[in-house]
């Protein structure tokens, strides 16, 4: 066996040995082999963690084993994070989805609304606007405003976003105009 100075310049075992002395009589056999270890010497289990240089576990003791027992679970919260970010914007995307939606039925409702006005006012009707009333309603809408000026309608129809998680989005509202068409000279 070579010197402790061979091995170490400054002196002692070298920092993967542990002296044999170091090791308790507990954990060698007779012939100073353990049952674990059959060359001898103290098992890699077996030395205890006084034993071990303050250097070789780190300078606040932490061993590699702990750190990585830290850093368990970091994979979960990561996919739950991915997951919920998942959830906001499908959720973002459907409210998104609801205002569309409601601002083109409203649009619909008050092109056919205008367009009954219009014609209930060139035939003379006494109350046109009750014409595009019914047809706001028969589209899933409210007639809002309705003035007529000679043939010409103008109405504005709103339609309400359905009920439910998207009922903040604001309802659709559209203004339509309509009339008979003009030769311009």
């Amino acid at each position: 066996m070579t010197p402790a100075s061979a091995r170490n310049p400054r002196g002692g075992a070298a920092r993967n040995e542990v002296r044999r002395s170091e090791v308790p009589q507990w954990s060698r056999g007779s012939d100073g082999a353990s049952a674990r270890n059959p060359r001898g010497g103290a098992a890699r289990d077996e030395v205890r963690r006084s034993e071990v240089p303050q250097w070789s576990r780190g300078g606040d003791g932490a061993s590699a084993r702990n750190l990585r027992r830290t850093e368990r679970g970091a994979g979960t919260v990561l996919a739950m994070v991915v997951v919920l970010v998942v959830v906001a914007v499908l959720w973002a995307a459907g409210a998104l989805a609801a205002g569309v939606t409601a601002r083109r039925s409203a649009a619909a409702a008050a092109d056919l609304a205008a367009l009954a006005v219009a014609q209930n006012a060139a035939h003379g009707t006494v109350d046109p606007c009750s014409a595009g009333q019914r047809v706001a309603d028969a589209n899933g809408g409210q007639l809002v405003d309705c003035v007529v000026m000679g043939h010409d309608a103008e109405v504005v129809v709103e339609v309400a976003v359905a009920d439910g998680p998207f009922a903040w989005v604001p309802d659709g509202r559209r203004r339509a105009r309509a009339g008979p068409s003009r030769v311009v000279p």
